[in-house]
């Protein structure tokens, strides 16, 4: 696996997965959070809960 996909094998093309014999699921799990749209959740909510406001 390229240093680029190492930490992330997930979001390389599926070449790159052949390649390196990773096989989504069957060898190598899928992430269970997705850490982005748990990020801009929790910012999203923070921003309206520490401002005061109501949704």
């Amino acid at each position: 696996m390229p240093a680029k996909h190492i930490h992330c094998p997930w979001e390389a093309p599926n070449t790159v997965l052949e390649d390196a014999g990773v096989h989504l699921v069957d060898n190598y799990p899928r992430p269970i959070v997705d850490h982005r749209q748990a990020r801009q959740r929790y910012l999203d909510a923070a921003g309206v809960h520490l401002k005061g406001g109501k949704r």
